[in-house]
């Protein structure tokens, strides 16, 4: 047996809330892999690069759409999870490219009304992935962490995040990420537990093998001397044995989906590992 999750209607309604009825243009991404987050307005470089355009004019319904847009994104459509997230961090400063790109996700919704994530049909291990994109944040250099845990074959609880430490390095960065994603694992296993699933030790997936040996080995290095205390529950879960951290290429990381635009092969490989896929005829 097999839940479908999904959001048809909702996404109908903002489609005509946002005049998109009669709009045929296709997207297969809901980011452009070239999109320049930032908040400092300018236009398009010399170069060819895309800039952050011209602030909107009063009136704007930028948080309308951005607000409905999270909505989804946190409740049936972790593949929109990362762009939103980017877009969502200029409700007080949106510009004409960030309307455009909010615009982009609600077209690629569309484009995709029929997707659904799906639980059921494969194995009740608990699965993680966990990712960051150091530095993401052009503005304050901040990185972004991504995360999925899977159960039953479909994402169950995911995550993209900017963080709130500027880190130092690529491993630092991935340090925090993988300590949030082993917390929210912590919880989902407990629950898990309550609700009579048994989901074993917990695997958690990162393509940082820096970041691995530090969380293994419980001393200090050059590179995690300078992170909060509260970053390293991480080491404790792992030493404890509640959680198995494990290293992927990053080809294979379905995390990435949640820390980067990506280039659209991309893109659909790691939508389709979330466990997400078209509603069956029967069900449209």
């Amino acid at each position: 047996k097999c839940l479908y999750f999904s959001c048809v209607h909702k996404i109908d309604a903002l489609v005509e809330k946002f005049g998109l009825e009669d709009d045929q243009k296709k997207v297969e991404t809901p980011m452009q892999k070239d999109f320049v987050p930032t908040a400092t307005p300018y236009t398009i470089s010399d170069e060819g690069g895309l800039g952050s355009g011209t602030p909107l004019p009063p009136g704007h319904r930028y948080c309308e759409l951005v607000g409905s847009l999270l909505y989804i994104a946190n409740t049936t459509r972790p593949d929109i999870a990362q762009a939103v997230g980017v877009l969502s961090r200029y409700r007080m400063t949106p510009t004409s490219a960030h309307w455009a790109e909010a615009i982009r996700v609600l077209r690629y919704l569309k484009c995709t009304r029929q997707l659904a994530l799906i639980l059921g049909g494969g194995s009740q291990e608990l699965v993680g992935y966990v990712d960051a994109y150091f530095a993401a944040d052009l503005d304050c250099r901040f990185s972004t962490s991504g995360f999925t845990l899977s159960v039953y074959g479909g994402a169950a609880v995911w995550g993209s995040k900017k963080q709130s430490a500027v880190a130092t390095s690529t491993v630092e960065a991935e340090f925090m990420a993988a300590s949030h994603a082993v917390k929210e694992a912590t919880w989902l296993k407990g629950f898990l537990s309550e609700i009579g699933v048994n989901p074993w030790k917990v695997k958690i997936y990162c393509d940082n093998q820096g970041c691995i040996a530090n969380l293994r080995n419980p001393v200090n290095s050059k590179y995690t001397k300078h992170i909060a205390v509260s970053f390293h529950f991480a080491r404790e879960a792992i030493a404890k044995g509640q959680v198995d951290i494990q290293y992927i290429e990053s080809a294979r990381n379905i995390a990435d989906i949640f820390t980067k635009p990506l280039p659209r092969n991309s893109f659909l490989y790691h939508r389709e590992n979330l466990g997400m896929s078209f509603l069956p005829e029967k069900l449209r």
